[in-house]
């Protein structure tokens, strides 16, 4: 079956591979999220915020240009706008909210504060509150008229997931 994204009508949505594969995914990047808090914790008392800051996302650029090396798409080493690894330097004015919106509200309000606040919170408090993300993310979405309400199984686990960041919260500070 093609399962691109343009195409959701021929998307088996019953395929227990696209389940397990999904399963391994979020698996990983829990994994990842606790190393990374985990070190976070321990490397920011000992140097500047901005610095740490600059080290995250300049390791997080060599992933990212991996997985787009491994996903093959296209890449190359140029100021293209669409595939080039320094299209951000072109100065587009209708790419211009988009970046800075980009920078200040996903980056500044969200990796940076979580990183800056781990001097004041245990590293549990950090991942509960990222954990709420995807939660509060759908009614943002359904405030700002670019998504709907989700079905019974994205209720169901959004439920879980308060319920088990609410029984965090509570044991820690019991």
């Amino acid at each position: 079956k093609d399962t691109t994204p343009s195409s959701h009508e021929s998307i088996d949505v019953n395929d227990n591979s696209r389940a397990l594969i999904g399963n391994t995914i979020a698996f990983s990047a829990s994994i990842g999220t606790a190393a990374y808090l985990t070190i976070a914790k321990s490397l920011r008392p000992k140097c500047d915020l901005f610095v740490f800051m600059f080290g995250i996302f300049f390791i997080a650029s060599f992933f990212v240009l991996a997985f787009i090396i491994i996903k093959k798409e296209p890449v190359e080493f140029s100021r293209h706008p669409n595939y080039g690894v320094f299209g951000w330097t072109n100065t587009a004015l209708n790419r211009l909210p988009l970046e800075l919106y980009l920078v200040f509200v996903c980056n500044f309000l969200g990796n940076l504060s979580y990183i800056a606040v781990l001097k004041y919170f245990d590293s549990v408090v950090i991942a509960t509150t990222m954990l709420m993300e995807p939660v509060i993310a759908v009614f943002i979405g359904v405030w700002a008229g670019v998504s709907s309400l989700p079905g019974m199984h994205v209720w169901i686990g959004d439920a879980i997931v308060t319920l088990g960041s609410g029984l965090v919260i509570y044991s820690g500070s019991s």
